[in-house]
C-alpha cells in the first residue's frame, strides 16, 4: 500500500495574482531532496529528505533558504506551510518548514544558465541528461495561445561548460538544436517554420483529433539504460522520436497506436484501443496522448503517462482516450519500441464539469482520470 507521509503548501509570491500552483516535482539524483516547480510563484523550491540506515524516510523539511526565483522583482507574500494530522489511512503526517527566506544564500540552488526564447524557443516540458549533455524539448504553450501552435524541437546543452562559480552569461553555453520539425509554427520564439507568400506560419488550426490534426507537441523525454538514445514523445501525434545521444541525430520514429509500433492507424490497433474510455460515443478512441515518462531499471521498457478525456491542464493538446500508464517495450537495440499494454487508471469520483476542449471532443462521460507523469522507483 502506498500512502502519503507529508503534505506541504508552497510559497506564495507576487509572481501571480491567482495564488499558488505547483506544476510538478522531481527527486534529486541522490534522493536527498525533492525539487518543486512553484509555477505561479516563478521559483524552484526544495524539500530536504532525511532517511534512516535502511533508506526509510524519517523526516522532510521544506527548506525556505533553498528556494530560487526564476527572475527579478519577486518576493514572498505568504510562507510555505506543512500540514499536520493524519493521512487517509489514519497514520500521522510528518514534515516541517525550516530555514528563512532572508537566508536564501545559505543553502541555495543556483541558476547557472539563462536563455532568451530566440535561442531556446517553445514551452517544453521534459529533459534528460546523458553522454555529458542535457537534452530537453520545446513544445506548445500551456496557455490558450498553444491551441494553434505546433512545436517539436529538441535541444542539447554541454554540461561541462556551465560554471556555477561565476555569474551566468546569457545564452551560454550555446545549445545545439538537434531537431526542429519543418512544420513547426513560428511562435514562442521559433523562426524556422515554413513561410509562404500566403501563410506567415504563425498558426495551425487543425486541432488535436487523430486523423485530422497536423499539429505537433514534443513533451516528455527518457534516456535508455545504456545512455545511447533519447526517446521524446509527441503528445498530439502519438509518436515517439528517437535520437542518438552521441551523434545527436534522429534515428527512428515509432507510434503508440499500432500493435507493432510501425503501422500507425492503418495497421492492427495497439492496446490503447481496448483500454479506451467507452462512455462517450463521439470520443476518438486509441488516442494515448503521451506525457512524461521514465525507463525501467532493467532497461527493457518505458513507462509513459497517458492523459485522459478531460485533461486537467493543456486541454488543447492533451486529450486522450486511455488514461493510465503505457508500457513501451524497447527493441532494435533501444532504437525503437512498441506499446504492449496500458495500466488503466480511473477516477469517477470527481464530478468537475468538462467544459470546452479546444480542437478536441467536449467529452460527456464520467471519467476524470488524467495521468500527467510516470516515475519508476527501483526496489532495493
Amino acid at each position: 500500500t502506498k500512502e502519503a507521509i507529508a503534505l506541504f503548501r508552497v510559497t506564495e509570491t507576487n509572481g501571480n495574482a491567482n495564488g499558488r500552483s505547483v506544476h510538478m516535482s522531481f527527486w534529486s539524483t541522490d534522493g536527498s531532496a525533492i525539487l518543486v516547480d512553484n509555477l505561479n510563484g516563478k521559483m524552484i523550491e526544495r524539500i530536504d529528505v532525511t532517511r534512516d540506515k535502511k533508506g526509510k524516510i524519517i523526516d522532510l523539511v521544506f527548506n525556505k533558504s533553498a528556494g530560487v526565483y526564476l527572475g527579478t522583482g519577486f518576493s514572498a507574500v505568504a510562507e510555505a506551510t506543512a500540514f499536520s494530522g493524519n493521512n487517509a489511512f489514519g497514520n500521522p503526517l510528518i514534515g516541517s518548514v525550516g530555514g528563512s527566506y532572508a537566508d536564501a544564500d545559505e543553502t541555495p540552488m543556483l541558476i547557472v544558465g539563462e536563455y532568451g526564447n530566440r535561442i531556446v524557443s517553445g514551452a517544453g516540458c521534459g529533459g534528460v541528461e546523458t553522454q555529458g549533455s542535457m537534452f530537453f524539448s520545446g513544445g506548445v504553450s500551456a496557455s490558450g495561445a498553444g491551441a494553434t501552435q505546433s512545436t517539436f524541437i529538441l535541444y542539447a546543452l554541454d554540461d561541462s561548460k556551465f560554471d556555477a562559480n561565476n555569474d551566468p552569461k546569457e545564452n551560454f553555453p550555446f545549445p545545439s538544436q538537434i531537431f526542429n520539425d519543418k512544420t513547426n509554427t513560428n511562435t514562442i520564439g521559433n523562426s524556422y517554420g515554413k513561410v509562404t507568400s500566403d501563410d506567415p506560419g504563425t498558426s495551425n488550426d487543425s486541432g488535436q483529433l487523430p486523423n485530422q490534426t497536423t499539429r505537433r507537441d514534443s513533451h516528455g523525454a527518457a534516456v535508455t539504460l545504456d545512455g545511447k538514445y533519447v526517446h521524446v514523445v509527441d503528445r498530439i501525434q502519438n509518436v515517439v522520436e528517437v535520437f542518438d545521444a552521441i551523434t545527436e541525430e534522429r534515428v527512428s520514429t515509432y507510434d503508440l497506436v499500432s500493435k507493432d509500433g510501425k503501422s500507425g492507424r492503418e495497421g492492427h490497433a495497439g492496446p490503447c484501443l481496448k483500454r479506451s474510455v467507452l462512455d462517450d460515443n463521439d470520443l476518438q478512441l486509441n488516442d494515448p496522448a503521451p506525457d512524461l515518462l521514465d525507463s525501467t531499471p532493467d532497461g527493457k521498457y518505458l513507462m509513459v503517462a497517458f492523459r485522459g478525456p478531460n485533461p486537467v491542464t493543456v486541454s488543447h493538446a492533451a486529450q486522450g482516450s486511455c488514461p493510465g500508464v503505457g508500457i513501451v517495450e524497447l527493441s532494435e537495440d533501444n532504437k525503437s519500441g512498441k506499446l504492449v499494454d496500458v495500466l488503466r487508471t480511473t477516477n469517477t469520483v470527481d464530478t468537475v464539469p468538462v467544459g470546452t476542449i479546444p480542437g478536441g471532443r467536449d467529452y460527456s462521460g464520467a471519467e476524470r482520470s488524467d495521468v500527467h507523469g510516470a516515475i519508476v522507483v527501483a526496489k532495493n
